[in-house]
């Protein structure tokens, strides 16, 4: 693992026990320029019921006040809080157990797309119900998962 790559599991890993203890789940991060002269961290948060912009500012001070974080991306920093919103990226094999019944949007590496319902998550395979048809697909060639939301009229 590389210098940058253990910073990152550090950073997140810091983040994660700031959101934990406070009755946040960190839904997804993305790090990038650890070490430039402008690094970006990008945090979605999930809190039981219902995630605000109150939340959001609520986590981005608690975030901005961990002095050990900034330290670890090399100095300032731009940071962004948000709910991974309604149409919600799946990562995580909790995510795809949590979500099962849910509508989704799956894209592979080779760009086919295929809509319809996580069925279930079993060792690294999805299963999707789409267009009449049952169909396993490996994480290995899913480029990417997200939430179909359902809008009503």
């Amino acid at each position: 693992m590389s210098h940058i790559e253990e910073r990152k599991r550090e950073i997140e890993w810091r983040i994660e026990k700031i959101l934990s203890s406070r009755g946040y789940e960190l839904w997804d991060i993305s790090i990038t320029g650890i070490l430039s002269t402008n690094p970006q961290v990008r945090v979605f948060i999930e809190r039981e019921g219902k995630t605000g912009i109150e939340d959001c500012v609520k986590v981005n001070n608690l975030i901005r006040n961990e002095p050990m974080i900034e330290e670890l991306l090399g100095g300032d920093y731009h940071l962004e809080v948000s709910s991974p919103g309604v149409d919600r990226a799946l990562k995580k094999k909790e995510h795809f157990i949590r979500y099962q019944g849910y509508k989704v949007r799956v894209i592979l590496k080779n760009e086919k797309i295929y809509k319809g319902e996580l069925r279930e998550y079993q060792e690294g395979v999805l299963l999707l119900f789409s267009e009449g048809e049952k169909r396993f697909i490996p994480e290995e060639v899913i480029q990417s998962v997200r939430i179909e939301p359902a809008i009503e009229f």
